[in-house]
C-alpha cells in the first residue's frame, strides 16, 4: 500500500512544500473533473442549461453529459426544472459562495482599498483570481467618471484574452507552469492562440519589466494588471480599467503605474 510518507520514496506533502504546487502521486477521478467542468459553464448569463447546451459548451459525449448531470441532480448541486428540461445550480453555490467568502479575510479589506485608488485614479478597479483559462472577478470598484466597457460584477468569469488581467496572472508564474497554461490556452482558442499568444508574451515580458502589463484593443477601455502574491487569494490579479486611450500608452502607464503597484503591494501586504 503507498503512503506519502514512505521513506523510500520523496513525500508528496514534502514536494507540495518544496515547490509550491500541489502534488500527489495517486491519480485523480476522470469522472469528478468532467462534472466539475460541467459546473464551471454556469455563468452570469446562463443560469440554466439543457444536456445538448452542457454537451457543445463542454465538448463531453451527450452520453457522459446525461451521466453527469442526472449523478449532479441526484446529489443536490444541480436542478432539473421539467417544464423547461434544463438544469441549474442549486443553493449549495450559494453557501460554497460563503464559505469561501468567509475563509478570506482580504476580501473584507479590498472593496475600500480598491475603491480609494479607483477614486483618485479615476479609473474602474478590479481584484480577479485564476481559474482554468479564466479570470474570476472576486471585488470592483468604480470610480471613472465615464462608463469603462462592459459592466463588471463579483463572481463573473472572464476569458484571459478578452483582459489584461489573464495575462499579468501569466508574468507573475514561473516559466514551467506558464507553459502549461499556454497548452491550455491553445487547446480552448486553436487556431486563434498563435496570434494571442504574441499577445501574451509581450505582456508577460512587460510583468518581468516593469511589474505590470497595459492592453489595449480597438473599441475597448485600457486594460492595466498587476500580479499579486497572496496566500489567501493564490492567482490574484489588481486591474485598472481606463476610459478609451485619448494618450499614447506609455504616457497611461506612467501615468497609473506606480499606483497600480502601490494597490497590489498593499494587497499582497493584506493577503498574506
Amino acid at each position: 500500500m503507498h503512503n506519502d510518507d514512505d521513506e523510500d520514496a520523496p513525500s508528496t506533502r514534502r514536494l507540495s512544500r518544496e515547490s509550491g504546487r500541489f502534488v500527489r502521486s495517486t491519480p485523480g477521478s476522470r469522472s469528478l473533473a468532467r462534472g466539475l467542468q460541467l459546473l464551471r459553464t454556469f455563468r452570469n448569463g446562463t443560469a440554466a442549461l439543457t444536456n445538448a447546451e452542457l454537451a457543445d459548451r463542454t465538448g463531453l459525449a451527450r452520453p457522459t453529459v446525461s451521466r453527469l448531470t442526472r449523478t449532479l441532480v441526484e446529489n443536490g448541486f444541480l436542478h432539473y426544472d421539467i417544464a423547461q428540461q434544463t438544469y441549474r445550480l442549486t443553493a449549495v453555490a450559494m453557501s460554497l459562495g460563503l464559505v469561501f467568502r468567509q475563509q478570506v479575510p482580504l476580501l473584507d479589506m479590498a472593496p475600500a482599498m480598491l475603491a480609494e485608488v479607483a477614486q483618485a485614479e479615476r479609473v474602474n478597479a478590479g481584484l480577479a483570481v485564476a481559474d482554468v483559462t479564466d479570470m474570476v472577478v472576486v471585488a470592483f470598484e468604480r470610480g471613472s467618471p465615464t462608463r469603462v466597457g462592459r459592466v463588471v460584477e463579483p463572481g463573473m468569469r472572464l476569458p484571459f484574452g478578452t483582459t489584461s488581467a489573464g495575462w499579468a496572472w501569466l508574468g507573475g508564474l514561473p516559466a514551467d507552469e506558464r507553459e502549461r497554461q499556454f497548452a491550455l490556452l491553445a487547446a480552448r482558442h486553436g487556431s486563434a492562440w498563435d496570434d494571442m499568444r504574441v499577445e501574451a508574451e509581450a505582456a508577460v515580458h512587460a510583468v518581468a519589466m516593469h511589474g505590470f502589463c497595459i492592453v489595449h484593443r480597438k473599441d475597448s477601455p485600457v486594460g492595466m494588471s498587476a500580479p499579486v502574491h497572496s496566500r489567501q487569494l493564490p492567482g490574484c490579479v489588481v486591474s485598472f480599467a481606463i476610459p478609451l486611450a485619448t494618450e499614447p500608452l506609455d504616457v497611461l502607464a506612467a501615468r497609473h503605474g506606480p499606483a497600480l503597484l502601490r494597490l497590489a503591494a498593499l494587497l499582497e501586504h493584506a493577503g498574506a
